[in-house]
């Protein structure tokens, strides 16, 4: 374990200190600590970690994450001060520069549990979920889930996926990480790969190799895997009434967020046997209409002067008797993956090709805003409910599905905040798109029929 950490420090640049870690207590028996890597980019997300976590009903544990990026995490940072279960470490680097597998294993070594339970930190899970799977994984190894529910945040749809168990699909069954418990002491002996895509399921089926591990089909709904148009891998399943997901436990979790079906087409959860994906572009009436139907006040106040790719934000809040004012700061779309050093962009060309490469300037203006509020109250929810007045955002274009998930979620933690945009012209981008799209599905179908 200790040549491990003086692995783990080189790569790091020292930034991963190995005598620290070496001071780390071992894990104890009855502990379970839940790790989550994150990054600055899933900021809105972060109070819905912390409140799945210490909803759990399950008494001894701890939540570790680890964080990287330009600025750390507002409410993590700050309900570390009052939570002694949280451990959260924050590394000033680029925010993908150390790839997922990397963090993982950073996150081993400084959990004190004996048993280690993955979140997601923009999945839901239910107070009883820890309970579950720690009855399921009784003397093995690890254990998953061998089906779940997953909803996607851009367009309403919830589905239930169930991966084939003859082998064909293991990749889906043993690939999806945001479900895995296992014995810590596994994970020192083997710990993940060092890289962005595929580091789960090389973990788990290689736990299945040497070991034993078990699948747990979720029948009653303990976990919401959430597609919000940032993830790394996408879904299939069948489709399912929204209104279900009410009846379930993960619904029992303080502050569930309310769930809206919009008329839209998911380009992230595909169903059926061809399983037709769009691209995650909307028409610019699709997404007016979508962003009214969540609340979206639309303004037209002009924003032909600014450029393309960049968005104009506007804010008045008040709470209590601080008010926050910003007269008008431009964002810009940011590319997600480190690019600048041959394994950076060697990490990147591993990625599918349907995984946004780029964040469109719309998210990173919200992602930037609520930075900047939940730096200036306590990390409780109903300090962020306190928050009232306007923001306004203005672009020439915003067409990107993921900016939907985004709304829905800043509206969740600031619900008395009104939310304005000003979105002047269709994006030219959208029609190539569909136009790409539509030739694909023509010759697929053509195919089929023909084969």
């Amino acid at each position: 374990m200790w040549a491990r950490l003086h692995d783990i420090e080189r790569i790091t640049n020292g930034l991963v200190n190995a005598a620290d870690l070496q001071r780390r207590p071992f894990g104890r028996s009855s502990r379970i600590s839940v790790i989550c890597p994150t990054t600055e980019e899933r900021v809105l997300y972060h109070p819905q970690l912390y409140n799945c976590f210490a909803a759990q009903s399950w008494q001894d544990k701890e939540l570790v994450v680890v964080d990287t990026g330009c600025r750390a995490s507002p409410f993590l940072r700050n309900k570390m001060l009052e939570d002694q279960r949280l451990v959260y470490v924050h590394f000033k680097v680029a925010a993908t520069e150390w790839p997922v597998g990397l963090k993982r294993n950073i996150a081993i070594i400084l959990a004190t549990g004996a048993f280690i339970a993955h979140f997601d930190d923009d999945d839901l899970y239910s107070p009883q979920y820890l309970d579950v799977m720690l009855q399921g994984l009784q003397d093995a190894q690890g254990i998953t889930l061998a089906s779940w529910f997953v909803w996607d945040a851009c367009c309403g749809k919830v589905a239930k996926v169930a991966p084939k168990a003859d082998g064909s699909q293991d990749s889906w069954l043993l690939g999806y990480g945001f479900s895995y418990v296992y014995r810590r002491c596994v994970a020192l002996a083997q710990p993940f790969p060092h890289c962005h895509f595929g580091e789960d399921f090389h973990f788990l089926s290689g736990l299945r190799d040497r070991g034993r591990i078990r699948t747990l089909h979720d029948k009653n709904g303990h976990v919401l895997h959430v597609q919000q148009g940032m993830n790394l891998s996408n879904s299939h399943g069948q489709e399912i009434p929204i209104n279900e997901v009410a009846k379930m436990p993960v619904a029992e979790v303080p502050g569930f967020p309310p769930l809206l079906r919009l008329e839209l087409e998911s380009s992230y959860i595909s169903v059926g046997l061809v399983g037709w994906r769009p691209p995650p572009l909307l028409h610019l009436s699709s997404m007016r209409q979508s962003l009214q139907k969540m609340g979206v006040q639309l303004k037209s106040e002009g924003s032909s002067e600014l450029e393309e790719g960049s968005v104009l934000v506007s804010y008045c809040v008040r709470r209590g008797p601080q008010v926050f004012v910003e007269p008008g700061r431009l964002y810009a779309a940011e590319e997600r993956f480190t690019t600048g050093t041959p394994d950076g962009a060697w990490q990147r060309s591993r990625l599918p090709a349907d995984v946004a490469k780029r964040c469109c300037a719309e998210v990173v203006a919200l992602r930037r805003v609520a930075c900047q509020w939940l730096s200036r109250c306590p990390p409780q929810s109903w300090a962020l409910e306190e928050f009232e007045g306007f923001l306004l955002l203005q672009s020439r274009y915003a067409s990107h599905m993921a900016l939907l998930a985004a709304v829905w979620r800043m509206s969740s933690l600031f619900p008395r905040v009104r939310i304005e945009f000003d979105i002047e012209r269709e994006d030219p981008e959208y029609a190539v798109a569909t136009q790409a799209f539509e030739q694909q599905r023509r010759a697929l179908q053509h195919f089929l029929v023909h084969r």
